[in-house]
């Protein structure tokens, strides 16, 4: 399935610059605006309700790189970003949300933060391979083929097993992708980590907490 490994992956963090974080500053703007907007659509009576902001601002940033035209355009604006500004953040995105604490104590895993970025493309279709090339650049995305319209059940499946393993078994969607699908812009964002103290008088008695 596999086709090609983002080649990217050695980007030096020391090089953060001012550009980044005033554009880190307008990716924040868009986040806490997505949820309100979000949130607002649901009535009261919704609860456990979960969403990652962060996700869906990359999944736009890779989807501007396959837009044109108006679509573009109309992408940028809904981040408030330039092409430079949007390039600048997302590149920086992949090295820093990628990490794992461990206990000084006794190694154990206090915190695991994992960003994965691949497109998944139809067996036969050929994209523009500047497209392509600006995803796996700025994105770290990995390119994959998979058999949307000659094996519509067995690519779901596979799209489903790399959720499930890149996630450590903890999502497991049902995929029902089109037999249609020409390529798939894929984010996954893994977060675990563990409660430090946490003062239980402060909850109420009927949430219970697990690592």
């Amino acid at each position: 399935l596999l086709k090609a490994k983002s080649t990217n992956l050695s980007y030096n963090l020391s090089s953060l610059n001012e550009e980044y974080f005033a554009s880190k500053e307008k990716a924040d703007s868009f986040e806490l605006k997505f949820n309100e907007a979000y949130l607002n659509r649901f009535d009261d009576g919704v609860t456990n309700l979960a969403i990652s902001p962060y996700s869906v601002f990359m999944s736009l940033g890779m989807l501007y790189e396959t837009a044109n035209n108006n679509s573009a355009k109309e992408i940028l604006d809904a981040l408030n970003m330039s092409e430079n500004e949007l390039r600048n953040f997302s590149s920086f995105s992949y090295p820093l949300s990628n990490k794992e604490k461990y206990s000084s104590n006794d190694n154990k895993l206090i915190l695991r933060e994992k960003l994965l970025n691949s497109f998944w493309i139809n067996e036969g279709f050929n994209p523009k391979e500047e497209a392509l090339n600006n995803l796996s650049n700025y994105y770290f995305a990995d390119s994959y083929e998979a058999q949307f319209y000659t094996n519509n059940k067995q690519a779901n499946k596979d799209l489903t097993k790399y959720i499930s393993d890149e996630t450590y078994k903890f999502l497991e969607p049902d995929l029902k992708i089109s037999e249609y699908a020409k390529i798939v812009l894929m984010n996954l964002l893994y977060l675990k980590t563990t409660w430090g103290n946490l003062d239980l008088n402060l909850t109420l008695n009927e949430f219970e907490f697990l690592n």
